[in-house]
């Protein structure tokens, strides 16, 4: 348990990539003002650096994290109504950008681990071998011992 790591959602990403960036801004723009003041209008040092720390924890918004929980909670609340529980808020968007879904005849990941046997498509129906995480196997119509191509297959 302990050599799991523990994933960002795509949408914990952006949240920290934009607080990040902002962060940047209000400092840069705290930081300009600061010279402006101080230099310029020849502010005193201890007014100018009250009114530019100030400054900086106004522009930080506060209601963002409540913001986010809130829809999130939302979007675990429409899924219950319609008999999904979902255990973590982020796993709501998580699913939510998922472009393919793996599950075995129960539904539920008992290794957390899972093997493409076949992939099918309006046009035809291939087998697939290989087990596991290892990025190896072959793709081959049914029917036939011909691959279709023998490649590395990432699964």
């Amino acid at each position: 348990m302990n050599t799991v790591q523990s994933l960002k959602t795509p949408l914990l990403r952006q949240i920290d990539s934009f607080g990040k960036g902002l962060s940047i801004v209000i400092g840069v723009i705290s930081a300009l003002f600061f010279a402006i003041g101080f230099w310029l209008r020849d502010y005193p040092f201890a007014e100018i650096t009250m009114a530019v720390i100030g400054l900086a924890v106004a522009a930080i918004p506060e209601g963002l994290p409540a913001i986010m929980t809130i829809t999130l909670a939302i979007g675990v609340q429409r899924m219950a109504g319609r008999k999904a529980i979902i255990r973590r808020l982020p796993s709501v968007e998580t699913l939510g950008s998922v472009t393919v879904i793996c599950s075995d005849k129960t539904g539920t990941l008992t290794r957390n681990e899972m093997t493409v046997q076949s992939i099918v498509m309006p046009e035809a129906e291939f087998t697939v071998s290989g087990a596991g995480y290892a990025p190896e196997g072959i793709s081959q119509p049914p029917g036939t011992t011909q691959p279709l191509f023998l490649k590395t297959v990432s699964i």
